[in-house]
């Protein structure tokens, strides 16, 4: 068995969390939630939790960044930090841009329903970046 430091353990095991909890958001909250409830109210119901979804995931990547950094493990440690750096970005930037885009395409503005789909699809390949950051980090620091 190796032999980890208890910092690249506790890393390690909040990679993983975030991990898990990024894919169950992905997979398993949002299609339940938009096949459950009808289309206005399941936005509504997953715009309540994105703020929080992205403060608990900066908070954790920037937790186990921190403790990996304590192990010298760079490479995981930069990941990780740039998995914090970018949901604090989507919590702080892009989800105020997208409401805002949201809005012009409720009421039918052509520009601003290019640009809320162009940041939905930037939001969600961020998130699937993020995500394999987060899953690559995890397996370094467990290795």
């Amino acid at each position: 068995m190796p032999d980890f430091s208890p910092f690249a353990l506790a890393a390690t095991a909040l990679a993983a969390t975030l991990a898990g909890i990024m894919l169950f958001f992905a997979a398993v909250v949002t299609p339940a939630v938009f096949k459950t409830l009808e289309r206005a109210e399941a936005g509504q119901v997953v715009r309540t939790l994105f703020p929080k979804y992205y403060v608990l995931g900066t908070v954790l990547a920037a937790t186990a960044a921190g403790l990996a950094g304590i192990d010298c493990a760079l490479v995981a440690t930069a990941l990780l930090a740039g998995v914090a750096g970018l949901f604090a970005l989507e919590r702080l930037v892009m989800l105020p841009m997208i409401d805002k885009h949201r809005a012009g395409r409720a009421s039918g503005e052509p520009a601003a329903t290019r640009k809320f789909g162009a940041l939905h699809r930037a939001s969600v390949f961020l998130n699937m970046g993020q995500l394999l950051a987060t899953i690559a980090a995890a397996v370094m620091l467990a290795a």
